[in-house]
């Protein structure tokens, strides 16, 4: 901008928001992982269903084929699920913007520095989305956990020997033993 004083030359803030833009990037690959279980999931209760659809629909088209029993024992990793759907959604839609306001140097000139960071409309910083990339995480986890459940709920423990969870989870429980 020519012919402005720097204090109204501000930044684009792309330096400042890439942090955030990059955890950003982390939490939605991590949900299209949440995605792509609820997809297995519902291809366990209901082969004949699409299991094209986008994360918010395949988690109702899930709730709708589980008994209520199931549907029960699993309903708070299914609402974590959804937060993270929701949260999805947003690190998905909004932009990260910074805002700047400019400090006067005691020895003259200044610089602009960062006040505020908005996701969208919300007041957030790299802090609260690596929190939402936790939630990311956890809701993964979660999935995977019901897809477990449901793959060996009505087979014989001894399949079990052969799941892939199941088998990371003896090497995992044989680690935190001492086991080598």
């Amino acid at each position: 901008m020519t012919g402005l004083s720097p204090e109204y030359d501000e930044p684009s803030g792309h330096w400042d928001a890439a942090e955030m833009n990059r955890l950003r990037g982390v939490a939605i690959v991590q949900a299209a992982e949440t995605e792509a279980v609820l997809a297995q999931i519902l291809r366990i209760l209901d082969p004949s269903a699409d299991r094209t659809l986008m994360a918010g629909p395949l988690l109702r088209a899930v709730r709708k084929q589980l008994d209520a029993q199931t549907l029960d024992r699993w309903s708070q990793a299914l609402d974590v699920i959804k937060e993270a759907i929701n949260r999805r959604n947003r690190l998905v839609h909004d932009t990260v913007q910074v805002g700047y306001s400019w400090r006067e140097y005691a020895t003259g000139g200044g610089e602009h520095v960062p006040v505020i960071s908005l996701l969208g409309n919300e007041d957030r910083d790299e802090v609260d989305i690596q929190k939402d990339l936790n939630l990311q995480r956890r809701a993964t986890r979660d999935a995977i956990e019901v897809l477990h459940y449901l793959r060996h709920r009505k087979t014989d423990p001894a399949a079990a020997r052969y799941c892939e969870v199941c088998i990371q989870e003896q090497e995992d429980d044989h680690h935190a033993s001492g086991g080598g």
